[in-house]
Parts: structure tokens; C-alpha cells; sequence
């Protein structure tokens, strides 16, 4: 039960998507802070160091690419909404013309499937997921496992989460971390945009360590300028 109930939100936040696709540059970079928070994951980032194998997770419209074509890496672009895919396929032939870049088909950016069925014909050395995707995700144990399937031995997961001290204020905050507690699931919470919806999931950093243990390292967690998200970073075991 509880796997079709995560299955159906999955499904409903990837429709959300495809819904905003064609507005979602706009509202990004409506928030100046967004462009300061992209330039400090990609100095973070760059420590892999240059021509790896990456997974540009949950990419969207591929506003990650820029930067990410300019470092030579080879480079998969998983991509669940059809709608925002093809932003990014737009970009990269409009504008970056770069050949190093592979696009995951709709049954290979199906993350739950990678641990019986591997996506790519290789493991990757780093994983970017960028601007809370994984707050998309309802049961971080899976998504984790998926993860631990596709990246090489000591290779890096980079994650800017919702920092979840940051969500909520006051009485509102404890109620929604004691029902956390209580149920074992994480806190969450609605988004509305021209009447299409979005679950949204604030995973803490303890639920995070817990989920992650059996495949990763946990190495360091950073709060981002203006400090809206955090940064985590782990690598393969």
C-alpha cells in the first residue's frame, strides 16, 4: 500500500511539472538569490574535478547544463517530465550544441527501477541533484538504493535540499516534526500553481543519514547564501 501511495504522489509531482514547464525558467529567475545559490553548488561541485562521468539528476530544464557542458564532462541528463526535458533538449541544440550529453529516456530516468535495471551503460562518478529534487521524492530509502546502483565506488552525490529548519515557524514547525515522529514519514506540504499541485517532502538531515548509511558516506552538509537549502554531499562506499 504504501508503495502504490508513494508511486501515485511521484506521479502527480512529474505531472506537475510537465503542467509549468514552459514558465519555469521565468519563475526561477524571478528570485535573484536563485542565480547565487546555482554559482555556489557549482563551485561546490567542481571538486570532482573535470571530464567525469555525471548524472544531472532530475535536470529540468537543463539550467545546469551551461556550466556542466563547460567542464567536459560526459554528461546523462535524467529528466522524469516529458515537458521539461525538452527544454533542455531545446537548449543544448539551440545554444550549447554539446555532443557529451545523453538523454534518459522516459524508462531509464524511472529511478525506481534502476536497481534490477540499469540505466546507463557505465557508472558515473558524481551525481548532481540541484534545487530540491529530491524534495519531490516521498521515501528517500529507495531513491537512495537507486543512487548506490548507478555511482561508482567513492563516487559523489551532491544534493541541495529544503533546509528543513527552515520550513514551518513556530507551533507549526514542532506539530509537523512531532508528526513526523509519530508516523516515521516526512513532513509535507502542498504547492499550488494555476490549480495544478506538487507534494513537496522535508527531509531531515537525521532521516537523511539513516537512509543513506548502507551505500554512502556521509561527509558534509552546508546551508546555502540566504539560506533557504542545504547542501549535502556523500560519496559511495
Amino acid at each position: 500500500m504504501k508503495s502504490n501511495s508513494y508511486n501515485s504522489l511521484i506521479e502527480q509531482n512529474i505531472s506537475y511539472y510537465n503542467e509549468i514547464a514552459d514558465r519555469y525558467n521565468t519563475l526561477m529567475d524571478k528570485e535573484n538569490s536563485n542565480g547565487v545559490i546555482r554559482q555556489w553548488v557549482q563551485e561546490r561541485f567542481n571538486v570532482i574535478g573535470t571530464a567525469r562521468r555525471i548524472m544531472d539528476f532530475g535536470g529540468g530544464t537543463g539550467m545546469d547544463l551551461p556550466w556542466l557542458t563547460g567542464k567536459g564532462h560526459q554528461i546523462y541528463f535524467c529528466e522524469p517530465s516529458i515537458a521539461m526535458k525538452k527544454q533542455a533538449e531545446q537548449l543544448n541544440q539551440a545554444t550549447l550544441n554539446y555532443r557529451n550529453l545523453i538523454f534518459l529516456s522516459d524508462d531509464q530516468a524511472d529511478y525506481r527501477q534502476w536497481p534490477e535495471h540499469a540505466p546507463l551503460p557505465e557508472k558515473v562518478d558524481a551525481l548532481l541533484a540541484n534545487f530540491a529534487v529530491i524534495n519531490c521524492v516521498p521515501d528517500t530509502a529507495s531513491l537512495f538504493r537507486s543512487f548506490a546502483a548507478i555511482l561508482n565506488s567513492q563516487g559523489h552525490l551532491f544534493a541541495l535540499l529544503l533546509d528543513p529548519k527552515r520550513q514551518g515557524n513556530g507551533m507549526s514547525r514542532w506539530k509537523w516534526r512531532l508528526n513526523s515522529l509519530i508516523s516515521n514519514k516526512p513532513i509535507h506540504f502542498q504547492v499550488e500553481f494555476d490549480s495544478v499541485h506538487q507534494t513537496v517532502f522535508v527531509h531531515s538531515i537525521k532521516q537523511i543519514k539513516k537512509h543513506s548509511a548502507p551505500y554512502f558516506k556521509f561527509l558534509d552538509k552546508e546551508t546555502s547564501p540566504q539560506g533557504a537549502f542545504v547542501l549535502i554531499h556523500l560519496t559511495r562506499k
